[in-house]
């Protein structure tokens, strides 16, 4: 996301006000998934882009770096694994929130 925002908001010629702002809050959510700072949030808004991008509601990201549908396969899919896992024990998250373990209960043992 952070690459993509970077080469959106370099492109002289495509940049208009919906490219800005698009380019803006693909950088901040990347750099919010990267650092795992409301990584929930973050990742919900990258996958809204991500879909938005793909059903042309907004323009193309990008023309020459990743052409295709294979960028917004990849990125939608991580960004919907990180939104189901959650921040890892070293992002900011963990850090304000506390860590959880994931505890799973043993079965018990059937009659025989």
């Amino acid at each position: 996301m952070i690459l993509q925002s970077t080469h959106c908001l370099n492109s002289p010629g495509l940049l208009t006000t919906k490219m800005a702002v698009l380019g803006g809050v693909s950088f901040v959510s990347g750099l919010m998934l990267l650092l795992g700072l409301l990584t929930s949030a973050a990742g919900i808004v990258s996958v809204l882009i991500i879909i938005a991008s793909a059903l042309s509601l907004f323009p193309s990201i990008s023309r020459n770096l990743i052409e295709g549908t294979s960028w917004f396969l990849f990125t939608g899919t991580v960004s919907v694994a990180i939104v189901l896992l959650g921040p890892g024990a070293l992002s900011i998250d963990a850090r304000i929130f506390g860590r959880r373990e994931i505890v799973i209960p043993r079965r018990p043992s059937l009659p025989r």
